[in-house]
């Protein structure tokens, strides 16, 4: 422990309480010169040789060379601790606890331990490997459903927009069907009136030609009549073509858009770009988690068992009336670290039939596992194929996945 005052200190071991200079209001005297404290300096005298008489010696016998010179200091009866000498049994005290008190520095900076550094926070490096391993294949799943969820709204868009133009026609084809009707009904109701003139007309000419016994001027009135007639019964054939023409484009538009609106199924499961389409049959689909995730076609290898998860059919159509059309697929090695692509079809290349009617063209394929994966190694694997499907310049993106459980020793690898 250190004291602040080390002068002081050197003074209380070598004399006690009565070496502290104090002043009359009894503070302890401290000698500073330019703001610093110095060894104060003795105002005692010392009394030359001889001036005064030696006292005399306690009558007790001093155990101790330092007690020859030592004066007697009165106890203080309230004072708990004591420092000093001890004679006999009794303590005395060398100085005045109260001030030395003043004196000590309390603060004990020996003690005190140093602060620790922060540790900043850690992981196990092969717990970080593993959590970043799965973070990848998160970050490369999200990023291909992001594509998905691309490819699908802009099929979403394409198809509002045909459907949009459906309507429009469809709605063109209404307009022009009531403006038929509302002319037929004009038609008619002219040609009613005609009729009805013409009825009165004949009466008229039949009484004026009796009147006249004209019979030459009744054949011309006939004649003139029968020639109206005839034009009004053109005119009327003329606006029922038109009125027939009409039903039957409304119809062949209905037509069309209930073919082009043919395919059905679960989410996922087909798609269609203008006249062409595939499908998974609606049998085959078992895990319709699969279809939703963008994985067309999914096969998994246990130890004892492997599979489709959807089966391996594939179907696809041609809605066009006109021509028929060839197919191609395209394979790639998508993520898996795999070499060559996994996943094949019966027929790469082909032809899909014309519309014929109200029946689209169709052509039915499977996809086949053409090779085992060895590599890379490892348990729970997952290979991605990427597929493109082009029908007569139209793309179709499709995802194969394989998910092998056992490198080796699976059945289905």
């Amino acid at each position: 422990m250190a004291l602040k005052d080390k002068f002081r200190i050197d003074e209380l071991v070598k004399k006690g309480s009565t070496a502290v200079r104090r002043d009359t209001k009894g503070q302890i005297l401290v000698n500073k010169i330019d703001g610093k404290e110095v060894r104060p300096e003795s105002n005692k005298k010392e009394d030359s040789f001889g001036t005064k008489p030696i006292k005399k010696s306690k009558p007790i016998s001093p155990k101790l060379k330092e007690e020859l010179n030592e004066q007697e200091i009165p106890i203080k009866l309230e004072q708990e601790s004591y420092g000093g000498e001890t004679s006999a049994d009794l303590v005395k005290p060398k100085y005045n606890e109260d001030e030395l008190k003043k004196a000590i520095d309390v603060k004990v900076d020996e003690l005190i331990k140093k602060r620790k550094l922060d540790k900043k926070d850690y992981i196990l490096k092969s717990r970080y490997d593993s959590l970043q391993k799965k973070y990848e294949e998160a970050q490369d799943e999200i990023r291909q459903l992001n594509l998905d969820i691309s490819t699908l709204e802009s099929e979403i868009e394409s198809l509002k927009s045909q459907l949009d133009l459906a309507l429009e026609e469809l709605d063109s084809a209404k307009l022009q069907q009531s403006a038929a009707e509302n002319e037929a009904a004009q038609t008619n109701q002219r040609y009613s009136d005609l009729l009805g003139d013409f009825s009165t007309a004949i009466i008229k000419g039949t009484k004026e030609g009796i009147e006249r016994v004209s019979l030459a001027a009744q054949v011309r009135g006939l004649q003139a009549q029968k020639y109206t007639l005839k034009e009004l019964l053109e005119a009327q054939k003329g606006i029922v073509e038109s009125l027939q023409a009409a039903e039957a484009a409304e119809e062949a538009q209905q037509e069309e858009t209930a073919i082009l609106r043919s395919l059905s199924g679960p989410p996922n499961s087909y798609k269609q770009e203008g006249d062409y389409a595939w499908k998974i049959p609606e049998n085959n689909i078992k895990d319709q988690d699969q279809l939703d995730k963008g994985r067309t076609f999914y096969f998994r290898s246990n130890r004892k068992s492997c599979g489709w998860a959807n089966g391996n059919d594939l179907e696809l159509y041609n809605f066009n009336d006109e021509k028929e059309v060839s197919y191609s697929f395209s394979i790639s090695a998508g993520a898996g670290d795999h070499d060559d692509p996994w996943i094949g079809f019966s027929k790469m290349t082909g032809t899909i039939p014309a519309r014929s009617g109200s029946t689209p063209g169709k052509v039915s394929i499977t996809a086949t596992k053409v090779r085992k994966v060895d590599k890379p190694k490892g348990r729970r694997k997952k290979f991605n194929d990427k597929i493109t499907l082009t029908i007569d310049g139209t793309k179709f993106d499709m995802l194969g996945r394989f998910y092998r459980k056992l490198r080796s020793g699976g059945k289905g690898n």
